[in-house]
């Protein structure tokens, strides 16, 4: 299932690229390089990932 959730433009970066290497759907929604809060979406494997690795998200919750 994919998800829309908020992150840092850093963890957003980081998730690129671990995203590549193991082979989960991760696509960022708005630009890095401008805002603070990035709105992604995520795989549940990538929710796994977050969640193992202690990296803190929250829900988007604004409809478009």
């Amino acid at each position: 299932m994919i998800r829309k959730i908020r992150v840092k433009k850093g963890i957003a970066n980081h998730l690129t690229k671990v995203s590549k290497r193991d082979k989960w759907y991760f696509r960022c929604l708005t630009r890095t390089d401008r805002k603070t809060d990035v709105v992604v979406e995520i795989q549940d494997a990538g929710l796994k990932y977050l969640n193992d690795n202690n990296i803190t998200y929250s829900e988007d919750e604004t409809e478009e």
